[in-house]
C-alpha cells in the first residue's frame, strides 16, 4: 500500500462501462433497499479476497441467511462508477487543473448512498479485492470521519487450491464467463487455446500469491478478526463461515430467508481439473513461454488498437474517473 496516495485529494479509478449489469448482480438495483437505511451505521464488515476464491459465494450465503448485501462497492472497471452514477456521486471536477471537466466520484456522497441503500439494522458489508486496497483505506477513513465509534471487522478469505483457483480465474478471463448464468459450461478448445489458457492460468496463479503476501503483510496492518479458508468441499465451507460471520456480527437471521441469484455454482468442467493439473506440473515451463510470447501479445494488442483507429471505432470504451476522497 502506497500510504502517500491516502493522503492525495483525488485517486484514479480506470472503469469499463462497457460492460451492462446484469439484473443477477448483486450490483443492480433490484438489490438496493426497499427502503432507504435512515440510521447511523455502526457496523462496517470487510472481507477482503481474491478473485475466485470463493468471496462472492459467501456473500451471497450471508444475503440468503440475513438479507445483507456484500459485494464489490470498490471494483474501479465496473461496479464502482456504475453505482455512484445511480446515486448520484459523480460530478466533474474544478478543483485542479489536472482534473478540471474531468468526471469525479465523491466517496463521501458515494458513502452515503451506500449506508442509504445497501445497509442494514446498522451494518454494511464490503467485498474488497486485495488490489482493490487503496480505495478501501479511503473509505474506512471516511466512514470513521462520520461515526468515530464505529465497530470494523476485517476477514480475509483464501482458498486452499491455488492451482483450482488460477485456472478458474484464467477461464473466466478469456472465456469473459464469470457465472454460469451466462452460460452452462466452458465452450470447448483446441490445442493452441489450451496452451494460451494453461500460460494464462500460470500467470494467475503467480498473481494470487503475490495478493497473499500483500494481503497478509504487517505493513497493511489489517488486523482480521478471521482468516477464512476454502478447502475442497466449498459449498459446505460457505455455509459453515457464512454462521459464523453472521454471529460475529449480531446480524438478525431472516425468518424467510431470502433467495440468492444462482450463479453460484462450483466450476466442475473437465477443462478446469485439466488447465489445474498440468499447471501444478510444468508451472515453470508455462511461465517460461509466457515471458516468451509477451512481446508477441503486446504487438498483436497494438495492431489490434491500430486497426481499430482505422476503423474509427475503438475496440474498447474506456473512461477513466477520479475518487475525490477528501471532498
Amino acid at each position: 500500500m502506497q500510504k502517500e496516495a491516502l493522503t492525495m485529494r483525488y485517486l484514479a479509478v480506470p472503469s469499463d462501462l462497457t460492460t451492462p449489469i446484469q439484473d443477477h448482480d448483486f450490483a443492480s438495483a433490484a438489490y438496493d433497499n426497499p427502503q432507504p437505511h435512515s440510521g447511523e451505521l455502526k457496523k462496517l464488515y470487510v472481507l477482503i479476497s481474491t478473485p475466485r476464491s470463493g468471496s462472492t459465494a459467501l456473500c451471497s450465503e450471508i444475503y440468503r441467511q440475513t438479507g445483507l448485501v456484500i459485494h464489490e462497492y470498490l471494483q474501479p472497471f465496473q461496479y464502482m462508477p456504475c453505482l455512484a452514477s445511480r446515486y448520484g456521486a459523480i460530478h466533474k471536477s474544478i478543483h485542479h487543473k489536472a482534473t478540471a471537466n474531468t468526471k469525479v466520484i465523491v466517496l463521501s456522497k458515494y458513502f452515503d448512498a451506500l449506508v442509504r441503500q445497501r445497509a442494514i439494522n446498522g451494518a454494511l458489508g464490503i467485498n474488497c479485492h486485495v488490489s482493490h486496497l487503496i480505495y478501501l483505506e479511503a473509505l474506512i477513513r471516511k466512514a470513521k470521519d462520520v461515526n468515530p465509534d464505529l465497530t470494523l471487522y476485517k476477514d480475509y478469505l483464501c482458498r486452499h487450491d491455488k492451482y483450482r483457483q488460477a485456472a478458474s480465474y484464467a477461464i473466466a478471463k478469456q472465456t469473459r464467463l464469470w457465472s454460469t448464468t451466462q452460460q452452462a459450461a466452458v465452450p470447448s478448445l483446441g490445442k493452441l487455446q489450451r496452451v494460451s489458457l494453461c500460460i494464462s492460468a500460470a500467470n494467475c496463479y503467480h498473481k494470487l500469491k503475490i495478493q497473499d503476501q500483500q494481503a497478509l503483510a504487517p505493513s497493511l496492518a489489517l488486523d482480521y478478526e478471521h482468516l477464512l479458508t476454502y478447502e475442497t468441499d466449498i459449498q459446505h465451507n460457505i455455509v459453515q463461515t457464512a454462521a459464523e460471520v453472521v454471529s460475529a456480527l449480531c446480524l438478525a437471521k431472516q425468518s424467510q430467508k431470502h433467495s440468492a441469484f444462482t450463479n453460484l455454482q462450483r466450476q466442475t468442467s473437465t477443462i478446469n481439473i485439466e488447465i489445474a493439473r498440468s499447471i501444478s506440473r510444468h508451472m515453470v515451463a508455462y511461465r517460461l513461454l509466457g515471458l516468451i510470447m509477451r512481446p508477441l501479445h503486446k504487438l498483436r494488442t497494438q495492431l489490434y488498437r491500430y486497426i481499430g483507429r482505422l476503423r474509427s471505432q475503438p475496440l474498447a470504451l474506456k473512461h477513466h474517473f477520479l475518487l475525490e476522497v477528501d471532498g
